[in-house]
């Protein structure tokens, strides 16, 4: 595979583990594969911008900043062909009304595991291994065990994985009421439930409710997904009709 097809394939997020291991090799290793990477995430970045005269400035800029590279004919055609295909996505996702499922998986991402560090041996800490199940994405044993887990003996806190563990298995009603009861506790994760309770009513096509929880997580002194949030609260409002 030559670079830029893994370049492509890095940025669409579709990298295997071995392309994803040698990708990692030449970041390390080749400092002109980097500044290539580099500059093909700024032009996609721009791409995402709601303002097409903001987008147009930004692309005259990378045009003066971009890498200097081995004078090779089909890297310059590539940059230009990439940054005509990413303006044409650009425009034409714009004109596009929403596509709840198509959002949802743009933006979710499980959250991570950062209320308990797990070591190699868990034992038969039962905690320890539902939360081991829920980071190797094992999600169906990760909720079997959270819901084994007795309720007077388990951190509030454990709603929160458990509502992205429902949220990954795609059943966003049960999420809903999970994360929503979790919120309700003010407990440390609470606010960082705003973001999944959100893409999780913009499953469902409910826009005016995940724009509540996204101005939640917007008004809160977390930077938890503040600049995603922002943006995604953008794309919202540009697709719904005005008032």
């Amino acid at each position: 595979m030559d670079r830029q097809e893994l370049i492509e394939k890095y940025l669409a997020g579709k990298l295997s583990g071995e392309e994803a291991v040698h990708f990692e090799t030449l970041i390390q290793e080749n400092l002109e594969f980097r500044d290539e990477v580099v500059f093909f995430e700024r032009v996609k970045k721009a791409a995402k911008e709601h303002d097409q005269k903001l987008f147009k400035e930004k692309l005259q800029k990378f045009d003066v900043e971009k890498p200097v590279l081995k004078p090779k004919r089909y890297w310059t055609m590539a940059i230009a062909a990439s940054v005509a295909l990413l303006m044409g996505i650009y425009l034409y996702n714009i004109s596009q009304p929403l596509d709840p499922d198509s959002l949802f998986s743009e933006y979710f991402e499980p959250a991570q595991n950062v209320s308990l560090p797990l070591v190699r041996d868990e034992g038969e800490d039962r905690l320890a291994l539902a939360l081991s199940a829920y980071e190797q994405k094992e999600y169906l044993n990760a909720l079997k065990l959270f819901d084994e887990l007795a309720p007077d003996k388990t951190p509030t806190w454990i709603s929160y994985y458990k509502g992205n563990t429902l949220l990954a298995l795609d059943r966003t009603d049960e999420a809903i009421k999970v994360l929503e009861q979790y919120v309700a506790s003010r407990d440390s994760l609470a606010l960082r439930s705003h973001w999944f309770l959100a893409l999780a009513h913009l499953k469902k096509g409910n826009y005016e409710k995940a724009k509540e929880e996204l101005s939640m997580l917007q008004g809160s002194n977390d930077s938890f997904k503040q600049e995603e949030s922002k943006e995604l609260m953008a794309r919202i409002s540009k697709s719904l009709p005005s008032p």
